[in-house]
């Protein structure tokens, strides 16, 4: 699977580059990919594990990457669009770091990650529709600034959200470590008050 992502994310945004400016049938592609891997795991169907593993590595891969390109895409300035970009990935890591623990826990309560799947699926299908929004035509305004992001404000605002969410993934990065570590010096002690 980490083959296929990174092969993936190496090729999609330059095959998609020398078609046409328009990300958005390759972002299509790259979450169909991913519905299907993700539908396939969680209906069990009989195909194989390799095969799942590639093409949900394809779409992750590459719909990763043609995020972080379509970021840049809508500001023409490198600072705007670099503290875009750090928004997104300061977001979209915060929202991240949540899935194994909640894939966990729905293992943990269901005996299975069906429900995770499902879940991820369900993502997926709601991503979809919304890749229409991201038409390369509307990323500038008639004057030539950037159509949803015009203001100095925004721009900061990103800037400092960065920074914000920067300091919060190192915090939760360490509650995280904390948290698996005193699960694993309990799991530990139980095991050793159990045993004879």
């Amino acid at each position: 699977m980490t083959a296929a992502q990174v092969i993936a994310a190496l090729a999609i945004p330059a095959l998609a580059r020398s078609r046409a400016r328009d990300l958005r049938p390759w972002l299509v592609l790259t979450l169909l990919a991913q519905l299907a891997g993700f539908c396939a795991l969680s209906f069990a169907l009989p195909v194989p594990a390799v095969a799942i593993a590639i093409v949900l590595g394809f779409g992750l891969g590459g719909a990763f990457a043609l995020c972080m390109v379509l970021a840049l895409d809508h500001l023409p300035d490198p600072a705007q669009a670099g503290a875009l970009a750090g928004f997104m990935q300061g977001v979209g890591f915060m929202i991240a770091a949540l899935a194994p623990f909640v894939t966990g826990w729905v293992r943990e309560h269901t005996g299975g990650f069906t429900i995770a799947w499902a879940y991820l699926a369900v993502v997926v299908a709601v991503l979809l529709p919304l890749m229409l929004c991201f038409d390369p035509r509307r990323y500038a305004s008639s004057d030539g600034g950037p159509a949803f992001c015009v203001s100095i404000w925004r721009v900061e605002w990103y800037r400092w959200w960065s920074h914000r969410l920067a300091q919060m993934q190192m915090c939760s990065a360490l509650c995280c470590i904390r948290w698996v570590l005193s699960v694993t010096v309990r799991d530990s002690a139980r095991r050793l008050r159990s045993s004879p």
